[in-house]
């Protein structure tokens, strides 16, 4: 399981240690002097060790989840039950997002969340105990669930041959997780595919045009329609993905939050034996 802050987040960055102090100054109405200065030297230090902060360089965002987001299959039998639903999304690649939640055992609970007040900007997707599910994401241009691999107008996810992959930032997994992205071309019934499992805890996962399966003809990335990303959840699994971008090589995927709170916890030992 994972914790997530709930409070003060800045949909507007997509760097965890900004995020951090937005919830600690957001919600403490006035910040101590040790606080104030612990959040300039840690926020300093951070930049002359080179980390990302901000969203400078990055390439064509397939989504930064800013735009909320529910479907839920609620508790009760028998498995195989489904839920879906979609949105128009501003800050999504084609401008909507269609969502499908299949239960495929068990008789628990379980959603996938975009932007809920649990963790602003982000996917979450969660099972109970017993329960596993599978979880599809489509991004087509339109704001229904279901596929429509023609999709929107061509798209070069390679941005003039500057792009060479596709990243999603993970937060948070629990071990078990596997994932299928599908990126269809305009060649009809041809796509290009990566499956993968994220493992547990904070990731970045880079998925390398290179590296894909192509199927049915596909060929390049330059002429893309749709983007399917499907999500296979275990028991009790709960994850969260923060964005997803093209980007490419020399482009340093942001630090994880669990490695910027350990940073920022031991800035403020340094900082108390000051």
């Amino acid at each position: 399981m994972f914790h997530v802050f709930a409070n003060g987040y800045d949909q507007y960055s997509r760097s965890p240690l900004l995020r951090l102090f937005c919830v600690r100054e957001l919600s403490v109405a006035r910040p101590t002097k040790e606080e104030v200065l612990l959040s300039r030297k840690t926020l300093a230090l951070t930049l002359c060790a080179g980390l990302s902060i901000g969203s400078a360089a990055f390439g064509a965002t397939i989504d930064a989840f800013g735009t909320s987001q529910s479907v839920t299959v609620t508790a009760g039998p028998p498995p195989g039950q489904t839920n879906s639903g979609g949105v128009v999304a501003g800050d999504a690649i084609g401008g909507g997002r269609g969502i499908t939640v299949n239960r495929t055992s068990g008789e628990g609970v379980t959603q996938a969340l975009v932007n809920d007040v649990s963790l602003l900007g982000a996917l979450v997707i969660n099972s109970a105990v017993g329960t596993n599910s599978d979880t599809t994401i489509i991004w087509d241009g339109g704001s229904n669930a279901g596929l429509d691999p023609a999709g929107f107008g061509a798209q070069d996810l390679t941005e003039g041959a500057t792009k060479d992959r596709i990243r999603l930032q993970i937060l948070s997994a629990d071990l078990g997780f596997t994932m299928r992205m599908r990126v269809y071309t305009t060649v009809p019934g041809a796509y290009h595919e990566w499956n993968f499992a994220p493992g547990s805890g904070a990731s970045t996962q880079d998925l390398l045009f290179t590296g894909a399966t192509s199927v049915g003809g596909a060929s390049g990335f330059n002429a893309i329609r749709a983007v399917e990303l499907l999500i296979n959840t275990p028991p009790a699994g709960d994850i969260a993905i923060d964005f997803i971008e093209t980007t490419s090589t020399g482009q340093t995927p942001e630090p994880s939050t669990l490695g910027l709170a350990a940073a920022g916890l031991l800035m403020a030992g340094w900082l108390r034996r000051k």
